[in-house]
Order: C-alpha cells, then sequence, then structure tokens
C-alpha cells in the first residue's frame, strides 16, 4: 500500500531551495536552532525518507515530524520559524516601575514615614502598603533600582549660612586676611561668629540613589532650645598669658565669650 503523500515534503521553489542550502551550510550562525532542526526534517522528507526515520535520526517522535512537514507544505518557510510563546503577563509594569522610581526620588518623611533614607525593607514595605505593586520581593526590588541606574550610597552632610549676605561679607573677610598675611593690614581685625548647636550636621546613613548622586543632608541651625556659643578672633599682633606667667606674642588668638 503506497504512503499517503502528505507526510512527504512538497516540491520547493528556487527561493525555498537557496534558504534551505544556505541553513545546511551556516547552521546555528544563520538562523535559531530550531529552525535547522526544522530545516533538517524537510530536507530529510524531500529525499525520501519516512516520517518514522527521520525521527529515529532527529531523536524526535514521528507524530512531531509529521507535523513539521505539513505545516510546511501549508505555509513554506514560515513554519520553519519558531512560534515563541508569550511567557506569563509581566507583573511589574512600566507604570509600576515609574511608579517605583518616584517614591525612591522622594524623601520618606514628605509621604509621612518616619525614615531618612530608604532601604529595601522600607521601601518594599510602603509600595506594599499603598498597593503600588501587588507583590514584589526584595531581590526583585534591587534589580529594578539597579536597572533604573539607582545603587545604594552614603549619604553627604552639607553646612551652609541662613545670612542673604553671606556670600559678600565671607569675600571680604577673605580680602582682609590676606591683607594681614602680607603685612598690608592697617589696623586690628576682630571678626566675631555664633555657631550651634555644637553638632549641627546630621549622622549620615545609606539609602537608595541615583548613580553618583547621594543625597544632601542639610545641617539643621534652627534650634529653638539648647546653648550656643560664640568665639571672636583677632588677627594681629595680640598678647597672651601663658601658665606660668610669661607673656607671649602670638599673631591670632581666638577668645570664647
Amino acid at each position: 500500500m503506497a504512503r499517503p503523500a502528505e507526510v512527504f515534503a512538497r516540491r520547493v521553489s528556487n527561493k525555498e531551495r537557496g534558504w534551505l542550502r544556505s541553513l545546511r551550510r551556516r547552521g546555528d550562525e544563520f538562523a535559531s536552532v530550531v529552525t535547522v532542526r526544522r530545516a533538517q526534517v524537510v530536507t530529510m522528507s524531500r529525499k525520501g525518507y519516512t516520517a518514522s526515520e527521520i525521527g529515529d535520526a532527529l531523536e524526535a517522535t514521528a507524530d512531531w515530524v509529521r507535523r513539521v512537514i505539513h505545516e510546511f507544505n501549508d505555509l513554506g518557510l514560515e513554519a520553519l520559524l519558531p512560534a515563541w510563546g508569550g511567557g506569563r503577563p509581566r507583573e511589574i509594569t512600566d507604570d509600576m516601575r515609574a511608579a517605583i522610581v518616584e517614591v525612591v526620588k522622594t524623601h520618606p518623611q514628605e509621604l509621612d514615614e518616619p525614615y531618612a533614607c530608604w532601604s529595601l525593607s522600607t521601601l518594599r514595605a510602603y509600595l506594599l502598603k499603598k498597593r503600588i505593586v501587588p507583590k514584589l520581593s526584595k531581590e526583585r526590588l534591587r534589580r529594578i533600582l539597579i536597572e533604573e541606574d539607582y545603587t545604594t550610597q552614603a549619604t553627604k552632610g552639607w553646612k551652609t549660612s541662613p545670612d542673604p549676605e553671606f556670600a559678600t561679607k565671607a569675600a571680604r573677610l577673605r580680602r582682609l586676611y590676606r591683607a594681614a598675611e602680607r603685612g598690608r593690614l592697617d589696623g586690628v581685625l576682630l571678626c566675631f561668629d555664633e555657631h550651634g548647636p555644637v553638632t549641627p550636621t546630621p549622622k549620615p546613613g545609606r539609602g537608595w540613589f541615583r548613580r553618583r548622586r547621594p543625597r544632601r543632608i542639610r545641617a539643621n541651625y534652627r534650634k529653638p532650645t539648647g546653648w550656643r556659643s560664640s568665639s571672636a578672633s583677632m588677627t594681629s599682633v595680640a598678647i597672651t598669658c601663658s601658665a606660668a606667667g610669661s607673656f607671649a606674642r602670638a599673631p591670632t588668638t581666638s577668645l570664647p565669650c
């Protein structure tokens, strides 16, 4: 009894023959492994091999070989391309990633959270509490932050004067100090300054910030209670008294008030 014709590959066109020849010569460099394997089925079928013989040679089932041949007879070369599945839907969408970035860019206390910086645990807890993401592990959150160019860095403190004329006054003092160092100061330079509290710089912590852009923590000068100290510095020929009662001359003396 003759075999049914549909189990063999049909005659190919010149274009299909050239494409199959390129696959046979170049192999995986020309196309994916799946395409090369299906092309082998078509080539062997055109040479007269049965589905069972092709399956034994390629370590595949005869049913799979027949399905490949049927698809090639119906669709042509398109049947040799792998039909990749889409996989399961993404749980973290682009909108969720954008929301995560907006949260990590915002100071925790601005969102009514009692933290100075975001950590993976606190950030994950906030995202789940606000239902920004349905579920998220700390490792997945870490990867998302790194992909968005955020890394864990130490915060940096900085201090500045609230005086609006600070720059002008500082420049004038620097000119006077340079004149005193060169011996061109006409008179005595006496500077008073008030500072406090004693430790105005917050303790540095660690958090997630954009790469090489750690958050700057401003020193808190506005303390309604507590003590402050004032100091005076005189740049000229000042007289100091040592513990033994002898007198010495010093260029600068600091006098705490």
